[in-house]
């Protein structure tokens, strides 16, 4: 099993937003601990997971950032996600999504080698057991994207970031919300670069047993787009 490296500042930070997710937690967590890519920190944010989940965890090198459950939505959650990340790239990881081959963190990364990418982001298929009316944006191919193309609003539950850019507008709070688009306008108008990785792949989706109800809302802990300036990758 891998471990990530601790003793020195790590390239990525690995940000996952923790509720109630056990009955997953198992396969996320075996996934991202198998990845092929090491040098990370993972920073689990709490506002109210189990004692299961706790007891899960313990195997894993990670550390927490405890968060009260009405400010996971605030602003405040990524002013103090700002002071915990080390790593020069932000990965904000959904619960629910687990990678399916050792690679798929890697790929994500390596996107930033060219450094006019600002972001990239994974390729999701559904679950088996999800409804045919939660499939929607999920099992359908994402196509190839030039300068000038769009997304519709979908979920994006793997998405990584430069950390320089991420300080200026963070998305993480937007993200736990499902609502993505300011920091989409925000990108798109100062013209970055977001990479979409094939290659870097998740199984993830939302089913009505997996619905959470935050604030009278539901939400689908992922983060949709709606305008990007994107371009694809193998």
């Amino acid at each position: 099993m891998a471990t990530p490296q601790i003793d020195k500042k790590p390239r990525a930070s690995v940000v996952m937003c923790i509720e109630e997710f056990d009955w997953i937690i198992n396969q996320t967590f075996a996934g991202l601990f198998s990845q092929s890519f090491t040098d990370f920190e993972l920073i689990l944010i709490n506002s109210g997971a189990s004692k299961h989940f706790f007891e899960i965890t313990h195997q894993y090198s990670c550390h927490f950032l405890e968060i009260q459950q009405n400010l996971i939505h605030s602003s405040l959650i990524d002013e103090k996600i700002v002071q915990e990340v080390r790593g020069e790239i932000v990965v904000l990881w959904n619960a629910r999504a687990v990678p399916l081959f050792s690679g798929t963190l890697e790929n994500l990364i390596a996107a930033f080698d060219d450094k006019n990418v600002m972001a990239s982001y994974a390729h999701r298929i559904p679950r088996p057991e999800t409804k045919t009316w939660n499939r929607h944006g999920i099992d359908e191919p994402l196509p190839k994207y030039d300068s000038n193309s769009s997304l519709p609003s979908s979920p994006l539950p793997l998405i990584a970031i430069r950390k320089t850019l991420w300080e200026k507008q963070p998305l993480f709070a937007n993200k736990c919300s499902a609502n993505h688009s300011d920091w989409d306008e925000w990108q798109v108008l100062n013209g970055h670069k977001i990479q979409y990785i094939p290659s870097a792949l998740v199984m993830y989706s939302l089913d009505d047993s997996q619905e959470k109800m935050v604030n009278g809302k539901k939400t689908n802990y992922g983060v949709s787009t709606q305008n990007s300036n994107l371009v694809s990758a193998g």
